[in-house]
């Protein structure tokens, strides 16, 4: 029989911890002062392209591989987290009547995920967690950061 805890949730013996695959805040599989990424074998426009130092600054920016590949996103698709919110029209495949995000700097982002995060189940890592995380950042609103500015400004003339 399983076991209560104090929160309600039940232990469940025959639940085992998750595959090491599954990201931790150390995903990164290379001494980040080690990491250097090799040139995409494929063509790339150079003004995606990103340095080794870039790279490095996502990684230590990054909780996962999932949002290590979000954050890429963002970084290499920049007309899409503006005011107007395009982001929303577009999607990974381009299904539920979305836009296909662009083939080139898709393959770009997962270049650079490989080159981070090398591991045998590469695919399944990009399916299961990079794929979501880039499809969830194309649906989530903007942080309103002068809203957080502002309430934090109130609350000290309060006080």
């Amino acid at each position: 029989m399983s076991r209560l805890h104090p929160d309600n949730t039940r232990e469940d013996p025959d639940i085992h911890s998750l595959p090491p695959e599954k990201s931790s805040k150390d995903f990164c599989k290379i001494p980040l002062e080690e990491l250097t990424v090799s040139k995409p074998d494929f063509p790339v426009p150079s003004a995606y392209l990103l340095s080794d130092a870039e790279i490095r600054e996502i990684v230590q920016q990054s909780l996962s591989v999932g949002n290590f590949a979000a954050r890429l996103l963002v970084r290499l698709f920049p007309e899409l987290f503006t005011q107007e919110n395009l982001r929303l029209q577009y999607n990974h495949s381009g299904a539920c009547n979305k836009k296909q995000l662009d083939p080139v700097r898709l393959r770009l982002i997962r270049h650079y995920v490989e080159a981070v995060y090398p591991v045998d189940k590469m695919e399944e890592v990009w399916h299961y967690e990079c794929v979501p995380s880039i499809d969830e950042r194309c649906r989530r609103p903007n942080r309103k950061k002068c809203d957080i500015l502002k309430k934090a400004k109130r609350s000290s003339t309060m006080s």
